[in-house]
């Protein structure tokens, strides 16, 4: 069975279950069955949760004062039957944000859970500036462990989505963006996922980047997902390793329901044996979402090899 077949019937060798619960406390809760893990990984999953201090319930619009220091906490449990690891990561206006915690900057939060283990984890980000600011909380399953082999394995990074309003309100966002016009093809057919293709080949699923080696500085690829509506505006954030990627096409209007296509350029940290790749697509990033998981899709597990 290739990899289009195994998109058709929603990763049946890799099947997970992602159950939302989603409640004022902003709760992930996942359960997952992946065929390329160990007989204790099997079956498990985590809780995600997101909240602001001396609340218990968590609005997705947070309003603070102009030029105060913004905090907030995240809370992981891990139902997997083994330790886990989890990697937090902060975006703040498109950008991997620097923050506080445990009165060090940072730039993520490495979680280690035993089985059944949870903790919170208290983070602060300095002087937001007056106006509307965008969020995205990057939880990423198993950061560190690369792939061996062509396993297409999804679900592994789970984002939240906040708007902080500092000072007066405005709907207006701090950030002046300007986005590129793509006249994609219309297509009815296409297959609904995120996924990378390498540059020179079709851009369909079954040639979807897993494991791949690469001998330069630098991995030129397609990205590919797929648009609902006309006209709809995305931002896309990557990251290799722990480093944003800077991407010329950033900010995006897709013209026409249908696939998008847009080439991408990966940096090869040549240090590193293995490099871990992201790729996060956000719809209309300037609106407000209904739901903290909502109008954020993911690319799945990508190792690239660096050769010498």
């Amino acid at each position: 069975m290739g990899k289009q077949e195994i998109l058709k019937n929603k990763f049946s060798s890799l099947f997970i279950i992602f159950i939302c619960l989603f409640n004022m406390t902003a709760c992930n809760n996942t359960v997952v069955h992946n065929k390329g893990t160990s007989e204790k990984e099997k079956m498990g999953g985590f809780e995600f949760n997101y909240g602001l201090p001396n609340l218990s319930q968590t609005p997705m619009i947070h309003k603070i004062k102009e030029n105060e220091d913004y905090t907030a906490s995240v809370e992981v449990k891990n139902h997997f039957a083994e330790k886990t690891d989890f990697r937090l990561y902060i975006f703040l206006d498109n950008k991997m944000a620097n923050f506080e915690y445990n009165k060090d900057n940072v730039e993520y939060i490495d979680i280690s859970l035993e089985k059944g283990e949870g903790k919170g984890h208290t983070f602060s980000i300095d002087n937001i500036t007056k106006g509307r600011h965008e969020l995205i909380a990057l939880l990423v399953l198993k950061p560190d462990k690369s792939l061996t082999n062509q396993d297409f394995i999804d679900y592994v990074n789970f984002s939240k989505r906040f708007i902080i309003i500092a000072g007066e309100e405005s709907i207006e966002t701090s950030v002046n963006k300007e986005s590129i016009l793509i006249d994609n093809k219309k297509n009815d057919k296409s297959i609904n996922a995120t996924y990378l293709t390498p540059i020179d080949s079709p851009n369909t699923p079954d040639k979807a980047i897993t494991l791949i080696n690469e001998h330069k500085n630098e991995r030129r690829a397609t990205l590919n997902f797929w648009n609902d509506s006309p006209n709809k505006s995305y931002t896309i954030l990557g990251l290799y390793n722990n480093q944003q990627i800077e991407l010329d096409q950033q900010n995006i209007v897709a013209k026409n329901v249908g696939q998008v296509s847009i080439d991408v350029n990966i940096p090869i940290d040549k240090e590193r044996k293995t490099n871990n790749i992201i790729f996060l697509i956000v719809e209309n990033m300037d609106s407000t979402p209904d739901h903290p998981s909502e109008g954020i899709l993911s690319t799945n597990k990508i190792t690239i090899v660096s050769e010498a």
